[in-house]
């Protein structure tokens, strides 16, 4: 069994936080101690489009795009 890379767990972990928050940027960032423009990089940089919350369209558990 392979073990995810420290940047699929900080994806997976701030994925699963602005899913949390119901995609609220600012309150996800301050959620994870970081500054909104650090969460914006980090968004940008896994390519996640703006305006997603963090879950797939239909499903309700998830926290990955």
């Amino acid at each position: 069994m392979q073990l995810p890379t420290l940047e699929q767990m900080e994806r997976d972990l701030i994925l699963s936080r602005l899913n949390h928050m119901k995609g609220n940027r600012t309150h996800t960032a301050r959620s994870l101690k970081i500054g909104i423009r650090t969460l914006q990089r980090k968004l940008h940089k896994y390519g996640v489009p703006a305006g997603t919350t963090g879950k797939k369209k239909g499903d309700n558990n998830a926290a990955a795009i």
